[in-house]
């Protein structure tokens, strides 16, 4: 997770898991190659092969996905682009309604693991709405950086005497 673009009038934020993928990536072209590989010499397995890769990419590849958040102060608008192999799916909020972003960190179902995730809480519903970024495995330094930049880039809109004196400083990508 990291911060493309913080101006006064625009934030852009990202979370592309190419490292996952590019790993992934390698691993179903090697069972591929194996699977044709052994269909060529005549081996029933290499159809065993390449089914088990299309499980898993069937399971896998649509986790990893590209999230960015924009949040336009001219337009008045969040935006949210979830873009994966499957296609994108686009929604936007009202920018006015978003209260700030959270750190929220959750515990893996198999393995107790923690896994950090960042949140967007909006004020327009009772109780607020919370819309999770669900990135595939962010490093949780980044996402403690990403909502920290978030609620400074919120707070910097509000009038002087409510911004907080203590903004930290953007850490370098």
């Amino acid at each position: 997770m990291r911060i493309l673009h913080n101006t006064p009038d625009l934030l852009v934020i990202e979370h592309n898991p190419i490292k996952w993928m590019v790993i992934f990536g390698a691993i179903v072209a090697v069972f591929v190659i194996g699977g044709i590989g052994a269909l060529i010499d005549g081996n029933v397995v290499g159809w065993l092969f390449l089914g088990m890769m299309a499980l898993l990419s069937w399971v896998v590849f649509p986790l990893l996905r590209l999230i960015r958040v924009r949040l336009r102060r001219p337009d008045g608008v969040a935006e949210l682009r979830i873009t994966s192999l499957l296609g994108h799916k686009d929604e936007a909020y009202p920018l006015a309604q978003l209260a700030g972003a959270e750190a929220e960190v959750r515990y893996g179902k198999s393995n107790s693991q923690p896994e950090s995730q960042m949140v967007l809480v909006f004020r327009h519903t009772e109780p607020a709405t919370r819309i999770r970024l669900d990135a595939f495995q962010p490093d949780p330094e980044d996402v403690l950086h990403v909502t920290e930049t978030v609620n400074g880039w919120l707070k910097s809109a509000l009038p002087r005497h409510h911004a907080s004196p203590n903004r930290s400083e953007e850490r370098p990508a």
